[in-house]
């Protein structure tokens, strides 16, 4: 029972490391991309507009929080598998 306990808390902090790295490379990235242009959600509000990616608060282009944690997930992803793909054709 303690291994299990153990063993939750640890993907429960993974998971949320995994979130945090993701939505902070995602929030750079789609900003350094953009010129400033869009505006990422921030991470607490990420049900404002649950279903839509990019959506208009105001006059003003916002990329929602979880397709920021997305693109800085998958982007972290490519780092890894090219760095791999490196590694192994060297």
């Amino acid at each position: 029972m303690v291994e299990a306990i153990f063993g939750f808390l640890a993907r429960l902090i993974w998971w949320v490391l995994i979130e945090w790295i993701g939505y902070w490379t995602g929030r750079a990235a789609i900003t350094a991309l953009s010129l400033g242009r869009l505006d990422v959600a921030d991470f607490e509000h990420y049900n404002h507009k649950s279903f839509k990616p990019i959506y208009y608060y105001g006059m003003q282009r916002v990329v929602s929080s979880w397709a920021a944690i997305i693109f800085g997930q998958l982007l972290w992803f490519g780092a890894f598998v090219g760095f791999a793909v490196y590694l192994k054709l060297r």
